[in-house]
């Protein structure tokens, strides 16, 4: 009898429209669109959880928000680099995907003036709003 009280409601909250987020999606986004020498910037960092779940996607993207991975860092998900960093590492970027929060929650979980600044040279190719998360994908104007 228990098991079957619960089949409902476990079925109920496994639907996508159940969780703010659709991973799945996103990686599907990304994986369809996303060329060689693609790179990645989340704004702000702990955006980058999106690409965790379906790493596949992300993994040929160049991470240029990245100072140190989780080996080099000593640390679980590595460590943040500074925006004078990141600017001098998207001027030889031909596109890039950013990652955000649809609604950040704080200030914290906003994405930082600093870095959103550095994307004033860039030239929006498409927005793709999926649950909680936007990504965006811009392309140098250098063209």
């Amino acid at each position: 009898m228990i098991v079957i009280a619960l089949l409902g409601p476990q079925r109920a909250i496994r639907q996508v429209s159940a969780r703010p987020d659709n991973l799945r999606m996103v990686a599907k986004v990304i994986a369809a669109r996303e060329r060689s020498g693609d790179a990645i910037l989340y704004l702000p960092w702990d955006t980058e959880l999106t690409g965790v779940a379906y790493p596949a996607a992300f993994r040929p993207l160049r991470d240029i928000g990245l100072a140190g991975g989780p080996v080099s860092s000593a640390t679980l998900r590595g460590l943040p680099a500074p925006p004078r960093v990141v600017a001098a590492r998207l001027r030889g970027v031909r596109r890039l995907w950013t990652v955000e929060w649809a609604n950040p929650l704080s200030r914290s979980s906003a994405a930082p003036a600093g870095l959103t600044r550095l994307l004033a040279g860039l030239n929006l190719v498409g927005r793709w709003r999926i649950q909680s998360v936007v990504l965006s994908l811009f392309a140098s104007r250098s063209r």
